[in-house]
């Protein structure tokens, strides 16, 4: 068993109310794991740019997340 924090993915995790998520999710004890268009001046955790509506992008993204 690993003590690692779990993961917790916000899609859409851009200034305002996507990192406003992360920030709840890593105060609970999570990895928070932002995706977005573009980098937010102040990201939170681990941040991964990419295109939502590329689902090739996307898999390829998730698939490296779960690696990490």
């Amino acid at each position: 068993m690993t003590d690692q924090a779990p993961p917790a993915l916000v899609a859409g995790a851009g200034p305002g109310l996507g990192q406003a998520l992360l920030a709840g999710f890593a105060a609970g004890g999570f990895a928070p794991v932002g995706l977005g268009r573009s980098t937010p001046d102040t990201p939170l955790g681990a941040f991964h740019v990419l295109d939502l509506s590329d689902e090739e992008a996307m898999r390829a993204t998730i698939t490296q997340i779960i690696a990490e």
